[in-house]
């Protein structure tokens, strides 16, 4: 039951919110005294991945017993700090447990055991998510419908359109035609993101999620995904604009500006790895169901550019 994955899913970053909030105020206070830092002090802004090296939580306790050596915490501070860690801590425990029962979760889902709990980067608990969001697909019948459900579409940045919603109508952006152009106004497309007046027609957590997906692709460099997003990257930065169309159409971009920058290339690639996970995704979820399915538009109508289809069988064939 998808309303059972959920409320694992929840249950579990709730209590993982709770210990990151917790042990983020512990080692402030931490690093301060380590510092000698006033805690009324004004600070630069600091370099989180620096920082969260040095005061990592496995490093905090070896910190805390150091400034109490160099008698820059009385015996009851130290107590009460140490005090703390150990109640931040058991959200852990927790976390493990409901981590657990997920796996106990995803285990019984068909979409795992043929195809999921292959793919290098696909956790347990990112399973439970994707089910829990979208669970088999039977409510989009074509991927399209699916990749707009996850943000993953472009949209007008002006034009809207009012639609039916279970509390009455509203309006959202008008979203573009299978070649990117609005069908309004002729302009092209962007990514949706939030705008006054209007309600986003995507669902936040499944962005976020395949997002994190994408991500952990490229750390842990899952085979054909990764390929994916290397060619796909390599294309985006040796595309060439015409110099100031990359300022007109982007903030961050100079008049001089041909080449997309280094981080909107990743972004793009990643967008991409995202929609092809998603379509694997989708083709495999409605076949276990055994219901229809079909490629892309650009491959079934599109032009001859759209002739290299990587389906889901391939990616699980890179993996094994």
């Amino acid at each position: 039951m998808p309303v059972v994955g959920r409320q694992l899913v929840h249950g579990y970053y709730d209590y993982q919110e709770i210990r990151k909030k917790c042990m983020n105020r512990i080692r402030d206070i931490i690093r301060k005294i380590d510092k000698g830092i006033e805690f009324n002090e004004v600070e630069d802004k600091q370099d989180k991945k620096l920082y969260l090296k040095e005061y990592s939580d496995s490093k905090l306790l070896k910190i805390l017993e150091k400034v109490q050596k160099e008698k820059k915490l009385n015996k009851d501070e130290y107590e009460y700090i140490r005090a703390t860690i150990d109640l931040a801590m058991r959200s852990k425990k927790i976390e493990k447990e409901y981590k657990n029962k997920m796996m106990v979760f995803v285990e019984e889902e068909e979409i795992y055991n043929q195809f999921l709990k292959h793919i290098k980067g696909i956790a347990p608990v990112i399973t439970a998510c994707l089910v829990s969001e979208i669970e088999y697909c039977e409510d989009f019948d074509s991927v399209s419908k699916l990749w707009r459900y996850a943000g993953m579409h472009l949209v007008c940045p002006e034009c809207t359109e009012t639609v039916e919603r279970k509390n009455g109508k509203a309006k959202i952006p008008l979203c573009t035609d299978e070649k990117g152009i609005c069908p309004k106004c002729g302009k092209k497309g962007v990514s949706e993101k939030r705008r006054k007046g209007c309600r986003i027609s995507h669902n936040p957590r499944l962005k976020k999620l395949v997002w994190l997906i994408t991500k952990s692709f490229i750390y842990q460099k899952t085979p054909l995904y990764y390929e994916i997003y290397e060619k796909e990257k390599k294309r985006q930065k040796d595309i060439k604009y015409p110099k100031g169309v990359l300022k007109k159409r982007y903030s961050g971009y100079k008049e001089t500006d041909t080449q997309l920058s280094k981080g909107h290339a990743h972004s793009r690639a990643k967008r991409k790895v995202g929609k092809i996970f998603l379509q694997h995704y989708w083709v495999k979820a409605r076949e276990i169901k055994g219901l229809k399915t079909g490629k892309p538009w650009q491959f079934e109508h599109g032009d001859k550019e759209h002739t290299n289809y990587i389906s889901w069988q391939d990616a699980l064939e890179a993996n094994q």
